[in-house]
């Protein structure tokens, strides 16, 4: 009965969308099935709550983003998703697999991964990524990577993990087993350090650069 209920809920809330002669500009309540099937079409903003059965795709999406996938051009507020896709994101992503991103203001939790879709020449990232397996970010990060494998363009802040490799400069800390960087300002504490500026190109424990 509470199944036939809802599932009514829904229909009528869709056929309202659908027959209304008015559109808002932000949508308090999005319900989405599939990018077809949804109260608010994909070009629509959605400000509150957005229930993804299974996935939901909309521009832009503030407050609270919650189910299976959820995917927005521009992600303002929480993303609680199996999977997290945005073009910009500033607040809170946590993915029970793994975040696609862009440009990120805020904090990404995931088990698997925290990638950086590469999109775009040279997005950026403030914050922190933090998963149990990889963090991957094709630009430069002001804040922090911790995860068994971290990888970013530039770095300002600190690296935590089992491998951390940063293409070109770092400003800050690397702490890991293996540590790489092309340009360091800062510190490597690891089995194997390599800066080309370093106190040698290749160095254990602790290597500094000025």
């Amino acid at each position: 009965m509470i199944k036939k209920s809802f599932l009514l809920i829904i229909a009528l809330l869709m056929f309202a969308h659908q027959k209304s002669s008015w559109a808002l500009d932000c949508y308090p309540l999005q319900i989405s099935f599939t990018q077809s099937a949804q109260i608010a079409s994909s070009e629509k903003s959605v400000c509150g709550l957005r229930l993804n059965l299974p996935i939901g795709s909309n521009n832009n999406v503030t407050g609270i983003d919650i189910g299976l996938i959820g995917a927005a051009v521009k992600s303002r507020g929480i993303q609680l998703n199996i999977i997290n896709v945005s073009d910009e994101n500033t607040g809170l992503q946590i993915a029970g697999l793994f975040n696609l991103t862009e440009t990120v203001r805020g904090i990404q939790v995931a088990p698997l991964a925290n990638y950086n879709l590469g999109i775009h020449t040279s997005p950026d990232m403030v914050g922190l990524q933090l998963a149990m397996f990889l963090n991957n970010h094709d630009g430069d990060i002001t804040g922090a990577q911790i995860g068994l494998f971290n990888w970013a363009t530039n770095l300002h802040g600190v690296q935590a993990g089992l491998i951390n490799n940063v293409e070109y400069s770092v400003t800050g800390f690397q702490v890991g087993l293996v540590n790489v960087a092309h340009e360091l300002k800062g510190v490597q504490i690891g089995l194997l350090n390599i800066a080309h500026n370093g106190i040698q190109p290749y160095f254990p424990l602790i290597n500094i650069g000025f």
